[in-house]
């Protein structure tokens, strides 16, 4: 779909960031798919909590590595 975010941006950026709050998920990506052809395939598991975790972002204190992905 126009404008989704893909699957990698799942694996990345917001598990890791919900990590951060006590939730463990993960992806296994089966079949790459691009945009507008489709065909990608993926398996998401997230963990039942029964309680989310505080977090307090202000804390961070600096930017320790960036990294990029590029796929055509």
């Amino acid at each position: 779909m126009s404008k989704s975010p893909s699957v990698r941006y799942f694996e990345k950026i917001l598990f890791p960031l919900l990590k951060n709050f006590g939730v463990d998920a993960s992806v296994k990506i089966n079949n790459e798919g691009y945009y507008p052809w489709g065909g990608g395939e993926a398996e998401i598991e997230v963990e039942p909590v029964k309680r989310l975790l505080k977090e307090n972002f202000l804390n961070k204190t600096h930017i320790v590595e960036r990294k990029g992905i590029a796929t055509n």
